[in-house]
């Protein structure tokens, strides 16, 4: 996704969107280019009752979606969906968000050839240089003061749960942890994509990535975690990222428990 203040100035880019256009970081890409529109290979103008607009205003105003071929190495036709969100600014003035959705590749390669070979775990979900991690920092401040009985349900996951809840489900430890590790592997990859989702209120998109991991979640009685899913799921907009922060902080326990168990 593309993040746009009121007069269509790139602001901001989600790490889907950097790695689809091959770029390791937001400054990396305004290094090169003021805008995606730079790497549109129809430099055909856009028009509106015969006024010359941008891209985005063309967008806005037929509230229609764009699909454009994008000139990188591997020429990807890219559709892009418009939405007008104005969360991210402190102030009254509206912002807007663009989509990259649906990506196909114009040669006869096969999709997956486009798709980075290393994914870049998203374990750290904010660190690149975007609006995301600004707007998340700001949060962070704020959750740094919450008193430590709010983050409970992380504390509780250690070797003695692991071992009680593999022994409570009837389940192989072994097997146990191969599963936790599945669960994990997926709360990661879907981590930023469910951020977003989340913080735009796009129920549809965060109940998509939220759902195998909560039935996970619940088929192996996860306490901490079906509870901060909850939380998650429910949040108001002041609660987001503290809600978020307390999700993230179970699964890397989960992750670190898992980590230090096959150390021994």
């Amino acid at each position: 996704m593309l993040i746009y203040d009121a007069n269509f100035k790139l602001l901001g880019m989600s790490e889907h969107a950097l790695n689809l256009l091959g770029y390791p970081s937001f400054n990396a890409f305004y290094s090169n280019h003021s805008d995606i529109s730079e790497l549109f290979v129809d430099k055909e103008d856009f028009y509106i009752y015969g006024k010359r607009v941008s891209f985005q205003e063309y967008m806005l105003k037929s509230k229609k979606p764009l699909l454009v071929l994008l000139k990188n190495s591997k020429n990807l036709e890219i559709e892009i969906k418009f939405e007008l969100n104005n969360l991210f600014f402190s102030d009254e003035n509206n912002g807007y968000v663009i989509f990259l959705n649906s990506p196909s590749v114009k040669s006869q390669n096969t999709q997956d050839d486009f798709l980075p070979k290393n994914t870049i775990k998203r374990s750290n979900l904010l660190s690149v240089d975007n609006i995301f991690k600004k707007t998340y920092d700001l949060e962070l401040q704020n959750i740094k003061k919450i008193k430590l009985n709010d983050l409970e349900e992380s504390n509780l996951i250690n070797d003695e749960w692991l071992k009680n809840t593999s022994n409570n489900l009837s389940i192989n430890l072994c097997k146990f942890i191969n599963s936790l590790k599945s669960l994990i592997s997926k709360a990661y990859e879907k981590e930023e994509i469910l951020y977003e989702a989340i913080v735009l209120g796009d129920l549809n998109e965060s109940v998509k990535n939220l759902s195998e991991i909560k039935k996970l979640a619940y088929s192996y009685n996860i306490k901490p975690l079906t509870k901060a899913i909850y939380r998650l799921e429910n949040s108001q907009i002041d609660e987001i990222s503290k809600n978020f922060r307390q999700y993230k902080d179970v699964i890397e326990k989960i992750d670190k428990t898992i980590t230090k168990r096959n150390e021994i």
